[in-house]
């Protein structure tokens, strides 16, 4: 459905590769990390290895918004990639992410990408870069926004994998 795919060599070797698809094509690939042994307590800590590499030359935009052509009664919006996949394959919502807790605000346009969406729900992450992010989202969408935040240290990825899909679910209501 998204398209991940596993690099066995190359300069991303060992790495999970995330395509950006919108219609006309991949427009962005970025590469995860996939050795746990660099995290400790959900975070990417070893020096050297950065936990997101990018193809040289590339932009920024919203992931999986090519779902956003279709009129959608109700929009997931989350910080990271594997958050929306999350999100969309296991709760079965419909989900977009902006990359980072930083983006949001330098994409002024990408506002307008949910124009005709009757429900926004943007999930913040349990820490504090997640919750102001989050509300300068909601914020930019207008009333048709909500902002559900995840406990402290998670995201929508860590609750679902945790608490399953059923639970992040009653959340979101």
């Amino acid at each position: 459905m998204f398209a991940l795919g596993y690099v066995s060599e190359g300069e991303f070797q060992g790495r999970l590769s995330i395509p950006y698809i919108t219609p006309g094509g991949v427009v962005q690939m970025k590469y995860r990390c996939t050795d746990l042994s660099h995290e400790e307590n959900g975070k990417h800590t070893q020096k050297g290895c950065p936990k997101y590499l990018y193809e040289a030359g590339t932009g920024t935009f919203l992931y999986n918004a090519q779902i956003l052509i279709h009129s959608l009664q109700r929009v997931v919006v989350v910080e990271g990639e594997l958050d929306a996949v999350c999100v969309q394959a296991y709760a079965g919502i419909p989900a977009v992410a902006y990359p980072g807790a930083d983006t949001w605000g330098e994409k002024k346009h990408w506002r307008l990408c949910f124009e005709g969406v009757s429900e926004v729900i943007v999930v913040a992450d349990g820490d504090k870069p997640g919750k102001e992010a989050a509300r300068k989202v909601a914020d930019s969408l207008g009333f048709s926004a909500r902002v559900v935040n995840m406990p402290a240290g998670e995201d929508s990825n860590s609750f679902i994998a945790s608490q399953g899909a059923g639970a992040y679910l009653e959340r979101l209501q």
